[in-house]
């Protein structure tokens, strides 16, 4: 009786020994288990968030490309109208004052802009920008650039020869009021003066319906064996990305400390397309 009196404390040593490890490899494996999950949704969680806003801002992108393209038919094919639809995401659409000037001793610039002078010509020619948090993209003067790259998107009508300077930009203009509908801020303006501080639209699946009208265009050509035209990019709103264009590509010359690019070239086209631009009512 005592040798199985003794067997049976020893097998229920045993047993509470087992269990008590049980509990503890649970317990370990369950706060194992727990850490993970926590590790991996803080990671997780955190890269999807950088996944989403990196692709609203390649689908913002994508949505000025479309917006370029639509208004090259306007300055190269000569149509009077276009709409475009923008989609604003997270982010804030407006319309920014730049200039961009041009200078050149060889031709007449009075006839591209009101008050200009003949060897000098400050083309107000206006950023249509759609701005999130860290980036910006933006349609400015042909080319669509964003903040975070060093090529255009979407490439200007600018070009640079031993014969000819071709260069055609567009000017954008707009006064209207953004209007209530749905997520819409009906308070905020596409102002060319100031830019917004508040998100006008927050639905990612609202859109903005801009309408662009042709209201006229002005060309100057000549020989510019004597002097160069000069392109001063310093009143951009995407002044480094134009630097990087200009000073990438061998035709242009580039002067960095003044932000200018110029083109030795035996003759110069210059061309000013003007578009109004309005928001239409959803």
């Amino acid at each position: 009786m005592r040798a199985n009196s003794n067997r049976s404390r020893r097998y229920s040593g045993q047993a509470d020994k087992r269990g008590i490890s049980d509990v503890l490899g649970f317990t370990f494996t369950f706060a194992i288990i727990l850490t993970g999950v926590g590790l991996i949704s803080i990671s997780g969680f955190g890269a999807l968030d950088t996944f989403v806003d990196n692709q609203q801002v390649t689908n913002g992108d994508r949505g000025m490309q479309a917006t370029a393209s639509s208004f090259d038919s306007i300055q190269r094919s000569g149509e009077q109208y276009r709409q475009v639809d923008i989609v604003p995401g997270s982010g804030d659409i407006f319309l920014n004052e730049t200039a961009l000037t041009i200078e050149s001793d060889d031709l007449n610039l009075t006839t591209l802009v009101e008050g200009a002078s003949e060897d000098d010509a400050k083309i107000n020619i206006n950023a249509l920008e759609h701005r999130f948090d860290d980036v910006s993209v933006g349609y400015e003067s042909g080319g669509v650039l964003r903040t975070n790259a060093a090529d255009p998107s979407y490439r200007p009508s600018i070009r640079c020869s031993e014969e000819v300077a071709l260069v055609s930009l567009v000017s954008l203009s707009s006064d209207e009021t953004i209007r209530e509908s749905g997520e819409f801020r009906s308070d905020i303006r596409l102002d060319p003066q100031n830019v917004p501080e508040d998100s006008p639209v927050n639905a990612a699946n609202q859109f903005v319906s801009v309408e662009a009208n042709a209201t006229g265009t002005a060309q100057v050509r000549g020989d510019t064996e004597d002097e160069p035209v000069t392109l001063n990019v310093s009143e951009t709103a995407f002044s480094d990305q134009w630097d990087a264009y200009f000073d990438t590509h061998d035709d242009w010359g580039w002067d960095e400390s003044n932000q200018e690019a110029t083109c030795d070239s035996k003759t110069a086209v210059i061309r000013v397309t003007q578009i109004e631009l309005s928001v239409l009512e959803p």
